[in-house]
């Protein structure tokens, strides 16, 4: 994270706001937005924006492909217009892209399913993110990602000061390697100056409306909230709204809470609707371990219609 800044009203106008200066390092950052309207009602918003160079001199480029966080290259401008410059360099990655990191040699599994990842990053996954974000890429490592077939969505889950942020929904990823990239951009939304989690908003959200309309299948059978976590201390009440997700059948859940700080295993049990739906692990060995429990019950709903623990 560049910078956290209040939003400041400009005079005489009514919406345009403005942040506190920073110094502006490469050609394109990303913003995220968050707070409260006239009615109270919580909102965010997160948009790419441009650093501008007078000194570049553009061409008029066909843009490639627009998603939701963009990742390959954006067009440059016409010396004079408001497009967008050209694309920032990703950042460099956490997650390794190279093949000794899937499960197997064999191509991927098949399976047609919904999966979203809420990743826990509070001040206790500071030590913990990367082992948690090797465990993701380990359990889609089996799996075809694509639009086709498994679509992942990330969200990053921070404290109650923070909140719960999607940075990938379901129609935004469309292969592994993509899904890689966008795995080392969750070190973009920590919040490592803050304990607990925002875990029943980031459950609101991920049944919201707006949320589900992008790329969320209807028609499919199989949808899991995965939530890795390195606490149980949670900063409101998730067990309500993670009990009404199970019962309608929105998603299944499962829990895998990694640390020794990780002490209400009852509390994970809970969210997932079981045992059987819940895993634990002390080190990054151990949590590699649950992989396979995880991509078990994942292969298993992909047979039984859905139905994990609860559902």
């Amino acid at each position: 994270i560049v910078m956290r800044s209040q939003l400041y009203r400009r005079a005489m106008c009514t919406f345009e706001y403005y942040s506190d200066p920073f110094v502006c390092q490469t050609e394109s950052l990303e913003i995220s937005i968050y707070g409260a309207d006239e009615y109270n009602q919580q909102f965010r918003r997160m948009e790419q924006f441009f650093c501008v160079d007078h000194n570049h001199i553009g061409t008029t480029v066909t843009p490639n492909v627009t998603v939701t966080v963009p990742m390959t290259a954006p067009t440059q401008p016409v010396a004079g217009t408001t497009q967008p410059m050209t694309a920032p360099t990703q950042p460099s990655p956490v997650v390794s892209t190279s093949p000794r990191n899937r499960l197997t040699t064999v191509q991927p599994a098949v399976h047609r399913f919904d999966i979203l990842f809420l990743l826990d990053v509070s001040k206790e996954a500071a030590d913990r993110l990367n082992d948690m974000n090797s465990f993701v890429s380990s359990v889609m490592s089996a799996y075809d990602v694509s639009q086709q077939n498994a679509r992942v969505a990330l969200m990053a889950v921070g404290s109650g000061a923070m909140g719960a942020i999607p940075f990938a929904n379901f129609d935004t990823i469309d292969s592994y390697q993509n899904l890689l990239n966008y795995i080392n951009m969750v070190n973009m939304y920590t919040d490592f100056d803050q304990n607990g989690q925002a875990l029943e908003q980031a459950l609101n959200i991920a049944v919201n409306n707006d949320f589900m309309h992008s790329g969320y299948r209807t028609n499919l059978k199989n949808h899991v909230i995965v939530y890795v976590t390195a606490t149980t201390k949670f900063d409101d009440q998730p067990l309500g709204i993670a009990d009404k997700i199970r019962k309608a059948g929105s998603y299944g859940i499962i829990t895998v809470g990694y640390g020794p700080l990780v002490t209400d295993q009852n509390a994970l049990q809970g969210i997932s609707g079981g045992a059987a739906c819940s895993f634990t692990a002390n080190d990054s060995a151990g949590l590699l371990d649950q992989v396979k429990a995880v991509t078990q019950l994942i292969d298993k709903a992909d047979e039984n219609g859905g139905k994990y623990c609860g559902n």
